[in-house]
């Protein structure tokens, strides 16, 4: 099927390790008219042997230094060499199914600026710990922002003009950086997400979400205090939410989707983002516990991977 040339946009920084295999998995995702930009961050390692054997064979790879230094810039000078419209952010260190960037793609409409995805989790020792299920629809998505859980960075699809609008990437936000840049594009456009484990993601005890945890836990915190939860989305999550629920039952772990809803209704709740007057969904929460004996044990475990997770980093 014929569709628009997106651009894959990889920021890296001594990836020689993983190289090898990004570079099979990455080139069954493409199309022939996709540009794959690789932006190096300073590699010391034999990153820039790699890239450049890479793009010799593949005209479709373009490699640039990163003029600047860091994460942030170097994402912030990928957005300005684009050349495509919608940008797919990837990783050197995950690995993506090979319909990826299709399924998002079917997913863009006038409203839409961003496409997220369910993800899976593994350890380095390709160790299992679970699927962070996302919020399908807008506003669902977009008041999922609470939790900063549920819509990984190198998933996200992405239009280039409105994150350049939105401001881009900020430093001072790092390393929560794409929440910041997810709460922005919230109020310029729709954020919606593929319900399909389209990314599995490493996490490690090297990365930056393992070496800067509690800085990124507190820089979250902040960035949702600045920028907060789209107003106009929290209204509508909430006039909207029973439709929400129902409209999971179409989709696959669909009672994992209900589960995080509830939980991200409450905790907009905890947030004073909603008026702590809905006695009705706390009831229906209760009863949908008791009668659905699959919810209680989801709820165990979702526990157990979250506190596998943290054991890991």
């Amino acid at each position: 099927m014929e569709r628009s040339p997106i651009t894959v946009l990889l920021p890296i920084r001594n990836g020689e390790f993983y190289l090898p295999d990004t570079i099979a998995n990455l080139q069954n995702c493409i199309g022939s008219d996709d540009e794959i930009l690789v932006i190096d961050d300073g590699s010391l390692d034999k990153t820039a042997l790699f890239l450049t054997e890479w793009s010799r064979e593949n005209p479709l790879v373009r490699v640039m230094k990163n003029p600047g230094s860091g994460l942030v810039s170097a994402l912030n000078f990928g957005l300005r060499e684009a050349t495509n419209s919608w940008i797919a952010r990837v990783d050197v260190d995950d690995f993506y199914d090979s319909g990826r960037i299709q399924k998002q793609l079917s997913l863009v409409t006038s409203n839409v600026v961003a496409v997220f995805s369910d993800y899976a989790l593994f350890h380095s020792l390709d160790r299992g710990l679970g699927t962070i299920f996302s919020a399908v629809s807008h506003p669902a998505v977009s008041v999922s922002l609470i939790t900063s859980q549920r819509t990984a960075h190198s998933s996200v699809l992405f239009n280039r003009d409105a994150v350049i609008s939105a401001g881009g990437y900020r430093q001072s936000d790092f390393p929560a950086e794409d929440l910041s840049l997810w709460l922005r594009l919230s109020r310029l456009g729709d954020l919606v997400s593929v319900p399909e484990s389209l990314l599995k993601y490493r996490v490690s005890k090297g990365s930056i979400s393992s070496n800067k945890q509690e800085l990124m836990i507190q820089r979250k915190s902040e960035v949702l205090k600045q920028i907060g939860i789209n107003p106009t989305d929290v209204l509508l999550f909430k006039e909207t939410f029973k439709s929400i629920l129902e409209n999971y039952n179409v989709h696959a772990n669909y009672n994992e989707r209900k589960l995080l809803a509830y939980r991200d209704y409450f905790k907009l709740q905890e947030s004073n983002l909603i008026s702590n007057d809905g006695v009705s969904i706390k009831s229906d929460f209760a009863t949908w516990l008791l009668t659905s004996p699959r919810s209680q044990l989801l709820l165990s475990r979702m526990a157990f991977e979250k506190a596998l997770r943290y054991f890991v980093r």
